[in-house]
């Protein structure tokens, strides 16, 4: 339940700077096929791992590096979350 409630959060949030910051729209072409879907960035950013959460309406669970999960409150979040910590190499 909370990690349902912060993970509505965390999006309202990006999908706001995607909007206001970046001046960004999703625009959807086609509905996701049900069931479990898998996203791939076509390239590394430090803002992919943020910004794919603007791609499903569902709840999603990313990879993320390790050494963001350091960062003490937003560690703590993203784990709430259920983002995936994972380190390079």
């Amino acid at each position: 339940m909370l990690s349902e409630i912060l993970y509505s959060v965390g999006r309202v949030v990006i999908q706001s700077y995607a909007m206001l910051m970046l001046k960004m729209d999703v625009h959807w072409h086609t509905t996701l096929p049900a069931g479990p879907v898998l996203f791939a960035a076509n390239h590394p950013s430090t803002t992919d791992p943020i910004l794919i959460h603007l791609i499903s309406k569902k709840p999603m669970s990313v990879m993320i590096n390790s050494k963001v999960f350091t960062i003490p409150f937003l560690g703590a979040y993203m784990r709430k979350m259920g983002q995936i910590c994972v380190s390079p190499g």
